[in-house]
């Protein structure tokens, strides 16, 4: 995971350099420029830098009297100023939590960054989808167009009847609806990309094909996952606040200098002053105990979380993969349509088998362009934390 973060920040600030494929430069342009990201990042920063100003002295005290004297009598006045500490301790117990807690925020920072860079990836993949579906369902569509001229033309002949005719318009139609469908899918898909903050030269992206992804077995290493560190840092920091706030039952010293003028006469000294810890101090450290407690087993429970989902992926993973093998090797050259052509133009197939087959090739070529995406997107977010890259 430290690796991780490196690799992160590294792919961030230097993408352009270092790119591995062609979508490292745009998931980078978004962890960078997205406001939801930045927003997320600035206020972990935020809270951070509050705790630093908390531990910090509070500013000294000023004061200053005068009283107006009667019947003669001088006025008199004086001035002081003075500053208050707590215990020593107290402000150690405090450094470490923070310590603690901007550890917390570089993995807190890395995990943004992931999560922003697997949304950017889904995105992509999505577009992929649905570019590949919009070019099969385009194919099809020339192969139908083809039919329906020669249908039309035996049907003038006499050979075909206006059922055929007919038949052949219907699935053209079908056809038309399914592409303008995912024209549409795809527009808006690439909005979305827009939005996130990607940023493209040229036309609208519109890749073809997936990225080459691996296929790992689900990490049973708690160092390799971004709860691990986020709940060991933050209840680290939550145990070191409660020991802080324990280390307060010692009262707070104050001290300072006093100058009065009275009666023609300076006078010069010190003031010293101690505060008693609050009658409710017992219960705060009570409280703080177990909110330390909970952030411990809450992030006790994401971490289970994110491995069994982790290990679910990898084998859902498998599965796919497996199934994607058996399909590949029937659909591996796309040459189904040209010989179901070949078998119209032979008079082998009437319009109507011609178009039953063609269903038939349609439901299972989209089955496996379906097995594809799915591969893709379970593969995006089992490798999520490994890279912001695809690979």
């Amino acid at each position: 995971m430290k690796r991780y973060i490196s690799t992160l920040i590294l792919a961030a600030w230097g993408a352009a350099a270092i790119a591995q494929s062609p979508f490292q430069a745009l998931i980078s342009s978004v962890i960078t420029a997205n406001g939801e990201v930045n927003a997320a990042i600035a206020s972990n920063e935020a809270a951070l830098a509050s705790a630093r100003a908390d531990n910090a002295l509070t500013g000294p005290e000023v004061d200053f009297e005068h009283l107006w004297g009667e019947n003669g009598t001088p006025n008199r006045y004086s001035a002081g100023i003075s500053q208050e500490f707590e215990m020593p301790w107290v402000y150690s117990a405090r450094r470490s939590a923070i310590d603690a807690q901007a550890r917390a925020v570089d993995y807190a920072k890395a995990a943004i960054w992931a999560d922003k860079a697997l949304a950017v990836k889904l995105l992509i993949v999505d577009i992929i989808n649905a570019r590949q579906r919009l070019d099969f369902y385009l194919e099809i569509g020339r192969n139908l167009a083809a039919v329906d001229s020669l249908t039309q033309r035996s049907f003038h002949l006499g050979n075909a009847t206006v059922l055929d005719v007919r038949k052949a318009q219907l699935s053209i139609l079908e056809n038309d609806r399914a592409v303008d469908a995912c024209r549409a899918d795809l527009a808006a898909l690439q909005a979305s990309l827009r939005a996130q903050g990607a940023s493209f030269s040229g036309d609208e992206p519109c890749w073809s094909d997936y990225p080459i992804q691996s296929l790992q077995a689900a990490s049973t290493n708690p160092d390799d996952y971004y709860q691990y560190h986020l709940g060991r840092l933050n209840a680290e920091a939550a145990r070191q606040q409660a020991k802080a706030v324990g280390r307060q039952n010692w009262p707070s010293l104050t001290v300072g200098y006093r100058y009065s003028h009275e009666d023609r006469t300076n006078f010069h000294g010190f003031s010293i002053a101690l505060r008693l810890p609050s009658f409710s101090q017992r219960q705060r450290r009570l409280a703080a105990d177990l909110e330390a407690q909970a952030i411990a087993s809450q992030y006790d429970f994401e971490l289970a979380q994110a491995m069994a989902e982790a290990s679910g992926q990898a084998q859902a993973a498998t599965a796919l993969n497996r199934s994607l093998r058996r399909y590949e090797a029937l659909n591996s050259d796309a040459s189904y349509p040209q010989l179901l052509h070949r078998a119209f133009l032979g008079g082998e197939l009437s319009v109507i088998d011609y178009l039953n087959e063609m269903n038939t090739y349609r439901a299972t070529y989209l089955n496996y362009l379906d097995l594809k995406y799915q591969f893709a997107l379970t593969l995006a977010r089992l490798n999520r934390y490994r890279s912001i890259d695809f690979n």
